[in-house]
This record gives structure tokens, sequence and C-alpha cells, in this order.
């Protein structure tokens, strides 16, 4: 899967990012006290208490969902399809989210997923505008940018086919049987870059590659419920994704800061961060 967590700082690029002014950040990410606790009540509830330490990245990735700033939420917590789908319905019952979400289950991973994003996407028709895609099979001596078009032609059709619900939150078993998920995990998180490789080996000729690892941050602020409290804010990552260095040419960067300006249209707190690190091994 491409990788998402194992990002230790190396260096950081000068990238143009605007900063937010704080009056609109306050405006558009504001969460009150009484909905934070909520969160927590329906965590012990539906998930089990030992996954309250998991508050924060549930609550800023699924409101991110939520509010369509990223299309999906991908969960390793080894939660149960069945709890997650209750959670998720419980916050809709409570006001904790606003719109209907889905579920998708993929093989053993779970996604919370925006099905009005599901649904924009499938009206594409011209996916190489919203995708980088980068070859990394084993078999080459570097990556290599994609321009086939018949294979944008077919993760058009397997897009195509996802179901999704925009009336209940519904819950939707995929066969993954012939899917790429590394390819579909990348798109469906709403990633501008992704990999493909060939499906019958999972090795990659990332291994000692330099990439350009990007990170987009959100903050919350929670407001206090009394004159007593202090307000507070927490910041939580959002979006995680690479890009081989050597590929990350002005074009690229051109759809980098398109793709980030109209993440910013819906959220002003958001914060791009870039640095580039060499691994022995990427996992997919």
């Amino acid at each position: 899967m491409q990788m998402m967590h194992i990002l230790s700082v190396l260096q950081f690029d000068d990238l143009q990012i605007e900063k937010c002014r704080p009056k609109e950040t306050m405006a558009s990410c504001v969460l009150e006290r009484h909905i934070y606790k909520a969160w927590g009540s329906l965590i012990d509830h539906h998930l089990g208490k030992k996954m309250r330490h998991h508050l924060t990245e549930l609550l800023h990735n699924v409101t991110a969902v939520d509010n369509a700033i990223k299309p999906s939420f991908l969960l390793d917590f080894g939660i149960k399809a069945s709890s997650l789908h209750h959670f998720v319905e419980d916050l809709k019952r409570t006001g904790c989210v606003k719109t209907i979400l889905n579920i998708y289950q993929m093989g053993t991973d779970l996604m919370v997923i925006n099905p009005r994003c599901i649904h924009l996407l499938q009206q594409c028709s011209n996916l190489e505008s919203l995708y980088y895609l980068t070859d990394v099979s084993s078999g080459l001596e570097k990556p290599q940018s994609i321009k086939q078009k018949l294979l944008f032609e077919e993760l058009s059709q397997s897009i195509n086919l996802l179901p999704f619900s925009l009336d209940n939150i519904a819950i939707f078993d995929l066969d993954v049987t012939n899917m790429n998920l590394t390819t579909m995990f990348g798109i469906l998180l709403g990633y501008p870059f992704t990999y493909w490789f060939e499906k019958e080996t999972e090795d990659n000729c990332l291994s000692m590659i330099p990439l350009r690892c990007l990170k987009v941050t959100r903050t919350i602020h929670i407001q206090k419920e009394n004159e007593t409290q202090l307000n507070s804010t927490e910041s939580f990552n959002v979006f995680s994704f690479s890009v081989p260095e050597e590929l990350f040419d002005h074009t690229a960067e051109d759809h980098l800061n398109q793709w980030f300006s109209q993440k910013k249209k819906k959220d002003s707190s958001l914060q791009l961060s870039s640095k580039t690190e060499i691994l022995p091994k990427v996992a997919m």
C-alpha cells in the first residue's frame, strides 16, 4: 500500500503554501465541545474503549470525509464492519456528521466514504487530469510516469462500478479480486499522485529512490462549554502520499498546487508540508 505512516523528516522544501487567515480558520474548523465528547462516547459504545486513543484520528478524518475535504478514510484498526456501520449511523443520528456516509469493505480493509465524492468521480471523463499515476513495478529500474490512456480507461471502468447510496448509510462488500488495491486506495483516498504496479508481484522499484513525501494537516478549534474552560486546538494529518522526486517536475508541482488550492477552498486551516526521503524498502 502507498506509504502513509513512515515519514521521518530529512528536509523540507519551499512550497508556495497559502497561509490561513485566523478569522477564516476559526470559521471553517470550529467544533463544539459537546460534539467532541459525543464522539468519545460513541467510540466507547460501538468500537470499544480500547479505540478511545484513536478519537482524534477518527474525528479529524471522518469529519474531513463528511465535509468532502477528502473522499474517504481508510481504517486499519481491526474494527468489525458491522460495528463501524452502527458507529457511523449514530454519528449521523446525533449530528456528529452532517451528510450520509457509506462504508466499503475491501478484503480485510474498511473505508468510510462520502458517496457524493464517488458520484462526482464517476462523472469525470478525464481521469488523467485528476491523478498522476506512477508505474513502480519491480521489473523496472526506476519508477515511470504512466501515460497509457487504456489503463486510465480501465480504472474509469472500475470506478464506474463502485456502488454507493445517497439515501442511507449503506455498507458494501466489494470484490477486490481483480483490483490493484494500491491504485484504487490512492484514488479513493483522493491523492493527486498514486502508484500502480503489475499485480503478479507486490514488490516495487522504490527501494533507495528519493521520494517527495507530502503531508496535509488540518486544525480544529474546540470551543469551551463555559467560562471556566479554555478553548483548545488539535491538528492531525488528513493526507499523506508521495511521488518519486525525479518525476516531481514543474508540471507535477502545478498539479499539486491546483489540487491543494481546491482543498483550501473547503478548509482554510489546511497546511501542506513537503520533504525528501530515501527508504531501503517501501511497503505498498
